[in-house]
């Protein structure tokens, strides 16, 4: 699918962001059944934005529109976005050399004239066919429909890295419609309804106005924003340190206030302007870079754009919350004997910056909400992340060492030694310091794992302390510590509990590791930055990986450890770089764990969820759909990575999650190399498990039974076919846009705060 194609999904786009309401009002709205069928049935008119053109744009196009991949960058997920328009420039460029200019909305440019100097071009001006690329879209949708329920032609291209046109002119349009006749909005869908059609028509020939809603505040709302404001912007250095610690974590999250009956979503920003005043937000880089020249202020700004999924990263606020911050940082025993600045090399490093907060400090914050900050790695704004992601496993268990038997929080010499050999990798803007920037950062880790064993070994040589016990059990402030993550090509989901049968792989992630990882991929990661950027992250997240699964390997019989490695990284070549990055140490802590069986990594995950049962998430045997997980009959290699399945009849739905085996995860490239279909494996969830839905399947409550003997019998991509005649929903079928309205409410009614729109864009042609 050419660059055509994409524009004229990213003009459908266009129209669905004016409809965008704000992240508050977009809340609402995803809610709002009645509403959006009461619009689809009222006489012709004049259409208001809020009322009517949004929910259009947020349920056909913002699902396309949302993230930083969207089509000719073209984000119909507020006014801004369609304001701002599209451009040729594309965000994911492998082979770029230089990092680009940063195109993110609400921070790199304030005003349509500031995107028009940045090559971005208006997709509304003009309003009719032969003027607007809106309208042209919308037409040569209209004018060329596919036929319902029948895969696309392959002419219509789906892959999300294919060339883009991005049309900006009245000539490149007749080019682009000439070339790509099944290109028009919504692009490789069924098409949209009269009544939709008609108003979005009737709001690109009045101009296409568009405005978010300005969020009104309760009292309650209000007084909570100062009073978080008011301990952000601290003037002692304790509290500057403590809130330059917490702006660097959170720069992400969508806040909210978990006291309070209001949906309303904040993001914390730098601003020039004080509490009380209008922000003025102060946009750099990196969350680390300098803010300029003093005063700024911690400001919560209000997310007035629709949420979706893929970036809805939620922190709560609230007065226990604010409590347990105070305690960790403003008003724990510690002193600030100089603040640190922000000289490039060493502002990227928390362990050099943040070295005068207590490490318990930092890694119980980190500890109390653990999968908002796992969930950063998965849901920050790398919109496609093949590469970055291959350098995990498809489904693995994720468990944090208890902070009693952390030496960089239990020992007060630990970090203060080791702090220098904890290094996260520069962002390079040649790749002729590639090499130069690698050697530095390997030397460096090799350094560190030596010192780290010598350490513990010195305080426990016995192993003695190397029990479940070491591993953290929650508390009430973070009452699940158990997590499952599961990758989906591109993308992945963290969910909580051990969820679905043992997998082959866990990690255990101490307080370094941790933090190393998150400013590695986040703090630290610029999804404008040129390949060594990019190469230098990945390969630092191998160093990462590796240390994640040598800590978990120190939990299991020290005869059985490398059999156990060597089973994650099957394969000559594999073995060798885990040799040349990460070897074992000659002198090893022992484990005082008693093992039964041979499966030492399955059985250390079993004894975890013996000991906590409650972080046990699965199917009862019982289920129909439990067989799925168990069956090893080949049937899973056919399936897309994340389908949802709607049992009709009591309105159940369920994610079916597609894990691709690997012989290992040891290198960037060739993946399709080191893969092993026939044993791939299925997950069963109850709900919604993913932000790009690959595939849609229905069934009858009745046929729950025959959907499973059916799947089961797939073995080759005729009988797949067959099965997708029975039991799937096409993007062609005009059941498709129910359907998707259907699970983004089932979302929400799941998961009211963390739901955010469902993004179809990897959705499969089959």
């Amino acid at each position: 699918m050419t660059i055509k194609i994409q524009l004229r999904f990213a003009i459908t786009i266009i129209v669905l962001a004016l409809v965008t309401l704000g992240a508050t009002e977009l809340y609402r709205q995803r809610t709002d059944t009645d509403h959006f069928k009461a619009l689809m049935t009222q006489a012709p008119g004049v259409v208001n934005y809020e009322r009517d053109v949004r929910p259009v744009l947020d349920r056909r196009c913002v699902v396309c529109h949302g993230c930083y991949d969207a089509p000719c960058q073209l984000k119909l997920s507020s006014s801004q976005g369609i304001s701002r328009g599209a451009s040729k420039d594309a965000v994911y460029d492998a082979s770029r050399l230089t990092p680009m200019e940063p195109t993110r909305l609400f921070v790199d440019a304030t005003s349509t004239e500031a995107w028009r100097r940045k090559g971005f071009s208006s997709v509304t001006e003009g309003g009719d066919k032969a003027a607007s690329v809106l309208m042209g879209m919308l037409h040569l949708g209209r004018d060329h429909p596919h036929i319902a329920g029948e895969p696309l032609p392959k002419s219509v291209e789906l892959d999300i890295n294919r060339d883009l046109s991005c049309p900006t002119t009245p000539a490149e349009f007749a080019d682009y419609a000439h070339d790509t006749p099944f290109g028009g909005m919504p692009y490789g869908t069924a098409p949209l309804t009269n009544e939709e059609f008609r108003v979005l028509s009737s709001w690109a020939d009045s101009g296409a106005p568009a405005m978010d809603a300005t969020p009104e505040f309760t009292i309650e709302t209000r007084k909570a924003i100062v009073t978080w404001e008011e301990l952000l912007n601290g003037t002692s250095n304790k509290a500057k340190l403590s809130a330059r610690y917490l702006y660097e974590h959170l720069f992400l999250a969508h806040l909210y206030f978990s006291d309070s009956t209001e949906n309303r979503f904040f993001r914390l920003v730098r601003s020039r302007t004080p509490t009380g005043e209008p922000i003025v937000a102060i946009g750099t880089r990196h969350p680390f870079d300098d803010p300029g020249p003093e005063p700024s202020f911690y400001r919560l700004r209000p997310i007035t754009s629709t949420i979706v999924s893929k970036t809805h990263i939620v922190y709560p606020l609230s007065t226990a919350k604010l409590e347990r911050i105070r305690s960790l940082f403003f008003d724990a025993s510690w002193v600030v004997s100089q603040l640190p600045g922000y000289a490039a090399g060493t502002t990227e490093n928390p362990f050099v910056t943040f070295a005068d907060i207590p490490s318990r400090s930092r890694y119980q914050f980190l500890l109390d909400d653990v999968r908002y900050t796992i969930m950063t790695f998965i849901r920050g704004p790398v919109c496609r992340g093949q590469v970055a992601l291959n350098v995990i496993d498809d489904n693995f268990f994720v468990a944090f060492l208890n902070p009693d038997y952390d030496l960089a929080v239990s020992d007060p010499d630990f970090l203060p030694q080791a702090k220098s050999l904890i290094n996260i990798p520069e962002e390079s803007t040649s790749p002729l310091t590639l090499l130069q920037q690698w050697s530095k950062y390997y030397n460096s880790h090799r350094a560190y794992l030596s010192f780290r064993e010598n350490a513990y070994f010195e305080h426990d040589p016995e192993g003695r302390e190397v029990t479940l016990d070491a591993i953290w059990p929650g508390n009430a402030f973070s009452p699940v510590s158990f997590l499952t993550v599961f990758r989906h090509f591109d993308s992945a989901s963290v969910v909580n509990g051990f969820v679905g049968e043992l997998p082959k792989k866990i990690w255990v992630l101490d307080y370094q590791i941790l933090e190393r990882i998150y400013y590695n991929l986040v703090a630290n990661y610029d999804v404008f930055g040129n390949v060594t950027h990019q190469l230098l992250t990945r390969l630092s997240m191998d160093y990462a990986r590796m240390e994640a699964e040598g800590l978990a390997l120190s939990f299991m019989p020290m005869q059985r450890r490398q059999d156990v490695r060597a089973g994650w990284y099957a394969g000559a070549g594999a073995q060798l770089a885990l040799y040349l990055g990460h070897s074992l140490p000659e002198r090893q802590r022992p484990s005082s764990i008693n093992y039964e069986s041979k499966d030492v990594a399955r059985e250390l995950m079993a004894l975890l969820l013996e000991r906590h049962p409650r972080f046990a998430t699965r199917l009862d045997d019982g289920h129909p759909l439990a067989r799925l997980s168990q069956d090893k009959s080949g049937f899973v290699k056919w399936m897309p990575d994340v389908s949802f399945l709607k049992v009709e009849g009591d309105d159940r739905f369920y994610s079916l999650l597609r894990n691709k085996a690997h012989d290992n995860v040891a290198f960037i490239f060739g993946e399709d190399l080191r893969r092993n279909p026939d044993e791939d494996t299925l997950t069963v969830v109850e709900g919604i498990v993913g932000n790009y839905p690959n595939f849609f399947f229905r069934v009858s409550h009745n046929d729950l039974g025959r959907f499973v003997d059916d799947l089961g019998r797939v073995n080759d991509e005729k009988s797949f076919q067959r099965f997708v005649e029975v039991y799937g929903v096409r993007r062609s079928s005009r059941e498709f846009w129910a359907m998707s309205d259907w699970f983004n409410e089932r979302f929400v009614e799941q998961q009211p705060v963390e739901a955010g729109l469902l993004d179809l864009s990897r959705f499969r042609n089959y």
